[in-house]
């Protein structure tokens, strides 16, 4: 049975009609190079050359065979390429699932300083709720989640991508938004959107937890979930508190109000989670860079 080296024995005869040259570039003396084109000519069971004393040149079938063994070996050097691409994490392709609030800030820049490290990394997004992003982690789906609330499953690893405080989100021409800055209680007896508490427990129970411990307690008028929530807002429905990244969203109707008696332990967290024995390459570097991120608020 025929082996690569018989067909680069073949292709470099084929190349240069000349068996002296030909086993010039294959390093080899002429011996070799006659055996290893009688080994491919037996298994194939046809001539591929005609030589005589004075001339070398391909038969039909040699033609043919001449025309695919180059693009074998083309082929060959594409798949060498891209495997050793993979193994350094610089080929192939990545799941990320998020949050509708990773999506302000965090996410943009991931993918940004991501791109210009590994260009030819194909990365996949979708947008889901939180609960739907733990399960695509568990069964692999994904290979990244960014969300607000830590799992504590120990299949998972998981590392604070981003920390921020909340702000107030004012309708413009609500009577808060002349203030340079709100307090919390201020919110007392306010109209309010709300964060679901079902498809959105994190932020539900962090507002909620806040405002009780400052005493106030506004009238909620609306349940919903990024970007809705802000819709509301700019239709003047209630105010809400929101996390700040989410003031990169430019609306002519809302203005964003810093909350002024907040605490550091008050900051909400993105957090990014992954599978432990995922091994691939790509995702080891693409933590590096969400470590960077966390590391650059920037």
């Amino acid at each position: 049975m025929y082996e690569l080296k018989h067909l680069r024995a073949f292709m470099a005869l084929a190349e240069e009609l000349h068996f002296g040259r030909a086993a010039q570039r294959l390093h080899l003396t002429q011996p070799p190079l006659t055996q290893r084109l009688k080994i491919l000519e037996e298994s194939l069971g046809v001539l591929l050359i005609n030589r005589t004393t004075r001339t070398v040149e391909l038969t039909a079938a040699g033609k043919v065979l001449l025309k695919h063994t180059r693009s074998l070996f083309k082929m060959l050097e594409v798949l060498e390429h891209e495997v050793n691409m993979t193994a350094a994490g610089q080929f192939g392709s990545l799941r990320i699932g998020f949050v509708p609030s990773a999506a302000y800030v965090l996410l943009p820049k991931l993918l940004s300083r991501y791109r210009e490290c590994f260009p030819c990394v194909d990365i996949q997004l979708e947008e889901m709720p939180y609960l739907r992003i733990l399960e695509q982690l568990r069964t692999g789906a994904i290979d990244l989640a960014l969300l607000r609330l830590p799992s504590m499953e120990k299949s998972l690893e998981s590392h604070i991508a981003l920390s921020e405080p909340l702000i107030f989100a004012i309708p413009r021409n609500h009577p808060l938004a002349t203030r340079k800055a709100i307090p919390l209680a201020k919110a007392h007896g306010q109209d309010f959107i709300a964060f679901s508490v079902t498809d959105s427990p994190y932020f539900s129970e962090r507002i909620r937890y806040i405002l009780q411990k400052a005493g106030a307690q506004p009238r909620i008028v609306q349940y919903s979930l990024l970007p809705t929530i802000l819709s509301f807002v700019e239709a003047g429905l209630g105010i809400a508190i929101v996390p700040a990244s989410v003031s990169r969203i430019n609306s002519p109707n809302v203005i964003y109000k810093q909350i002024t008696d907040l605490q550091p332990q008050d900051h909400v967290e993105l957090i990014a989670s992954w599978q432990r024995t995922n091994p691939s390459p790509l995702l080891v570097n693409l933590i590096e860079i969400v470590e960077q991120c966390a590391q650059d608020p920037n």
